[in-house]
Formats: C-alpha cells, structure tokens, sequence
C-alpha cells in the first residue's frame, strides 16, 4: 500500500473521489485500483469488476449492520455449490439460500460476489 500512496499523485484525476484507492482481498492477495480505474474498464460502473470494489465495504450494507457475516456465508456457499453443479445460479436457488438473513443484507452479500442481487431477488421484497 505504501508503493501505491507514492504513485497516487501520477493517478490524479482532479476529481477527489475518482482519485480514492479501493481495495479488496483476493486469494490471499490484496488487489488495489483507483476508483477511476475500475470504473475505465469495459461495462463501467455496472462491470462486476467495478461492483466487487465498490461493494466490498461492510459500511456500505443497506442497513448498516457491522459484520453481516452469515449473509457473506451464504452467498458464498450459494456460489461454490453453483461452480461445483455447474448450474447457473437463479433466484429460486438465492431464495433458498438466504435463510432468515434480511432481504437488504443478503441482497448486499451478493453484491459483494459481484452477483446482480437486485434481479436474483426480485421475487421477494
């Protein structure tokens, strides 16, 4: 991180929230990009590369809850059971995964997967 705080003055944008550093963990390793950076990338703002940084601060959980941890164990046994079925994940499998997790926060776990929780969960609200 230190490397990155040296070179943030060559990724100036002029616009301070584009300028802001993002990072999520993953595999182990933490990966770092400007806002203005996952955002450039094919599909913008609504790319999954984008989502998976923008989502991943538990402070951005609809209800504010600090550790919506059983919504993020969910949501990833949603996932690897999908990859190890290899099925498409639908909403009828997301509704039956989440349990009595509140509907805001699972669809925020999702999110967090870059999943689309706002169409997977439609059929409850």
């Amino acid at each position: 991180m230190a490397r990155l705080e040296g070179i943030k003055p060559m990724l100036k944008s002029g616009n301070p929230l584009a300028d802001q550093l993002m990072s999520v963990d993953v595999l182990g390793s933490t990966v770092t990009v400007t806002k203005a950076a996952a955002w450039s990338l094919p599909g913008g703002a609504l790319s999954i590369f984008y989502s998976r940084f923008e989502h991943n601060d538990v402070s951005g959980c609809p209800i504010g809850a600090a550790r919506p941890i059983d919504a993020i164990r969910r949501a990833a046994d949603l996932v690897v059971r999908a990859f190890q079925q290899r099925r498409p994940i639908t909403d009828t499998h997301v509704l039956q995964s989440k349990g009595d997790v509140s509907h805001w926060v699972f669809q925020w776990a999702l999110d967090v997967f870059g999943l689309d929780g706002t169409r997977l969960m439609r059929r409850e609200g």
